[in-house]
């Protein structure tokens, strides 16, 4: 049984505002995370390619990227991973596509996810040269 439904069958909670709840509480849930836990020295790459390879990964650095996008640090942030610089662009769509689903939003969805996963390729080709 999924949270979704779960959180449908109480008469407060529909699909909708489950799924904007949810989503809001773990925005707000990775912003009140401790950047100890994230910090470089303790921090030891559980990554199957980085470990097979010794090479970074598309999404390598995603996770403490988009810490510091959320604590504002900008610089720092792109210094990881660049391609979190989307990643506000992703959730605002998601929060749009969960509000109104039109075959408008869905294509901008779509094509937003294929410049994030676009961006992600490029990001793990320069990090190969």
């Amino acid at each position: 049984m999924s949270t979704f439904y779960i959180l449908s069958k109480v008469k407060f909670f529909s699909k909708k505002s489950s799924r904007i709840l949810l989503l809001s509480i773990l925005l707000i849930s990775f912003y009140l995370l401790p950047l100890s836990l994230l910090n470089d020295e303790l921090y030891k790459s559980n990554c199957i390619h980085h470990l097979l390879f010794s090479r970074p990964c598309p999404g390598c650095g995603m996770t403490r990227a988009t810490y510091h996008l959320f604590h504002f640090n900008i610089t720092r942030a792109f210094n990881y991973n660049p391609s979190v610089l989307l990643l506000p662009v992703v959730i605002f769509i998601e929060y749009l596509h969960i509000l109104k689903k039109t075959s408008l939003i869905q294509n901008v969805r779509f094509v937003t996810y294929l410049f994030f996963c676009s961006s992600l390729l490029i990001v793990y080709l320069i990090r190969l040269f």
